[in-house]
């Protein structure tokens, strides 16, 4: 298997086993988010470690733009279901633009720019 195989098929796992708990046991899966939640600066840093090797790897497979189509799909299955919610969608939002720029913030900002950047260069 290729490292992009081997992505594809933990994703595919986790979100088999996410499926199966969130259909039979939501409180359980509610319980896990909230001790996630806890460690919220740690697995946001896990999370941008994982990313960049991901990102390694199916850099070296696809061109950026067709990781740019790949990201675009998912934003719009993302999309989809949030707006499943509107409400408490709208509530997120507003909440989240009223919070003061942090670090995490300002380096998810940098990586997108980047990405585009990335992505520019290759359209022109």
């Amino acid at each position: 298997m290729t490292p992009v195989e081997i992505i594809a098929s933990i994703l595919v796992a986790v979100m088999i086993v996410k499926l199966g708990v969130v259909l039979t046991n939501k409180k359980s899966w509610l319980g896990l988010m909230q001790k996630i939640n806890k460690n919220s600066k740690l697995l946001s840093i896990i999370y941008l470690i994982l990313a960049a090797i991901v990102f390694y790897y199916l850099i070296q497979e696809l061109t950026i733009l067709q990781i740019f189509a790949a990201i675009a799909f998912t934003t719009l299955l993302l999309g989809f279901g949030f707006l499943q919610y509107p409400e408490e969608f709208m509530q997120f939002v507003k909440k989240m633009y009223k919070k003061k720029i942090t670090f995490g913030k300002i380096v998810h900002l940098i990586v997108w720019i980047i990405l585009l950047i990335l992505a520019l260069r290759e359209i022109f």
